[in-house]
């Protein structure tokens, strides 16, 4: 989360390129406000959640287990939420003391336990999801659909680059 809200204007970092030659001035501008938007959009998003009491990590669990309904391992949904198995499993205890998700052994193999969405889960997400895709609408109703594509394509182009870094 960007914690900057007054951001630079272009006078103030024409003088630090005198300083550093180094300085990108418009790629400067436009990395903040990148940084700026995603934040805002985030903390957007966490204060949505909050009317349903749920956090935005244990809110994409959730999406994950509506994808497959036959359960995620404890490792994959580490994996696709970009935290540590460790983490994952306190999310899950908290999740299945709320009720929102069990775990259960794999048919297939009695060793692995998969995590499932439970029907109070699934009530839970019946909630939201039509909140959550009103609220995304009306964020994007602005773009047409050559916007959009380009908005696509540009954020592609920066998380490809992100590898430079």
């Amino acid at each position: 989360m960007l914690e900057l809200y007054d951001l630079p204007d272009e006078h103030l970092l024409a003088r630090y390129k005198e300083k550093y030659p180094e300085l990108d001035v418009t790629a400067l501008i436009c990395f903040l406000k990148l940084l700026r938007v995603a934040s805002d959009v985030e903390s957007s998003l966490n204060t949505f959640l909050t009317q349903f009491d749920i956090s935005q990590r244990r809110f994409f669990i959730l999406i994950l287990l509506t994808r497959r309904l036959e359960g995620w391992t404890p490792s994959e949904l580490a994996k696709g939420t970009g935290v540590t198995n460790a983490t994952m499993t306190g999310v899950l205890d908290t999740l299945v003391k709320d009720g929102l998700v069990e775990r259960k052994t794999d048919p297939e193999d009695r060793r692995v336990k998969v995590v499932v969405i439970t029907p109070k889960g699934e009530e839970l997400m019946d909630k939201i999801f039509p909140q959550h895709y009103g609220r995304v609408a009306r964020l994007m109703e602005d773009f047409d659909s050559r916007q959009r594509d380009e908005l696509l394509e540009t954020l592609d182009k920066i998380q490809n680059s992100m590898g430079k870094m």
